[in-house]
Formats: C-alpha cells, sequence, structure tokens
C-alpha cells in the first residue's frame, strides 16, 4: 500500500476498514494548528484495538495513517 494507508492482509474475502485510526499530520500541517491541537486531542487512540479481532477472526484490515483532521 502506501504511506497514507495501513493494510494487514488477512485469510478471508472481507476487508474492514478502521475509521479515524490515523496519528499522522499532513505536511504543513503542523504549522496551522494551535499548541493544544498539535496535540491531536481528538484523536481515536485505541480505535485500532477495537478492531483488532476482525484480523484475529481471519479479515483483512485497512486504516488511514493520516489524521481526519489532515485530510479535510
Amino acid at each position: 500500500m502506501s504511506d497514507i494507508f495501513t493494510y494487514s492482509p488477512g485469510q478471508l474475502p472481507l476487508l474492514v476498514t478502521i475509521p479515524h485510526s490515523g496519528t499522522l499530520l499532513a505536511p504543513g500541517m503542523e504549522a496551522r494548528l494551535t499548541p493544544n491541537a498539535r496535540t491531536l486531542p481528538d484523536t481515536d487512540w485505541y480505535v485500532d484495538h477495537l478492531y483488532a479481532c476482525a484480523h484475529t477472526l481471519g479479515a483483512s484490515t485497512c486504516g488511514h495513517a493520516i489524521h481526519a483532521m489532515s485530510r479535510t
């Protein structure tokens, strides 16, 4: 895949997307943020853990590496 997405192949023909899993900022985005926003307080830090069972059950998983704030 690319640096924008994370992908982990599974054993079944099933793809589970993990929303809001990104923790990286797009280039130039950090300079546009306030000091508080730079800490990414609205990040869903553990959403990937919530979906961990999908891969355990054989599904492929795909998530964003880039924080949602950078995609707006």
